[in-house]
């Protein structure tokens, strides 16, 4: 399957040769190597959506509640923990791990529906302001603390 919206890369590891090499055969794919997060954010926050197509069981990925903060949809693998922070058709799509088709399928919707893209930005932010905004962790951890305490 082929996509030719602008794909954005950011970081590096141990298939760092790999990515590099695949950014200078697809016009589309831009590979930025090691940003500071601040940099990263800027780039998150200027997407139509972050990929997160892991196929491992994540714990909370700080990387979403970041996408989420800037209002920028995540489309992740449906599963682990991934899977259920990202709300389909809410904050976010979902695809089948490792079903590289129907990730395509979902790049290509976002690429091609600018209202919808609109409204999982507004479902990305509320996400975040509910869920995980400092204010909300913060009685979250109060209230497990004197739980614990009674």
């Amino acid at each position: 399957p082929q996509i030719t919206a602008p794909i954005h890369i950011v970081g590096g590891g141990p298939l760092q040769t790999d990515v590099e090499a695949a950014a200078q055969r697809h016009d589309h794919v831009t590979y930025h190597g090691f940003k500071s997060p601040d940099e990263v954010r800027q780039l998150v926050k200027g997407c139509r959506a972050l990929l997160f197509p892991s196929v491992w069981y994540e714990n909370c990925p700080l990387t979403l509640v970041e996408a989420f903060s800037v209002g920028t949809p995540v489309i992740a693998s449906a599963l682990g923990a991934p899977g259920e922070m990202v709300k389909d058709g809410i904050n976010g799509l979902h695809f089948q791990p490792g079903h590289a088709a129907g990730l395509v399928s979902q790049i290509k919707h976002l690429d091609t529906h600018n209202e919808f893209v609109g409204q999982l930005r507004a479902g990305a932010r509320q996400t975040y302001e509910s869920v995980y905004s400092p204010d909300v962790s913060f009685d979250q951890l109060m209230g497990i603390y004197e739980s614990v305490c009674r």
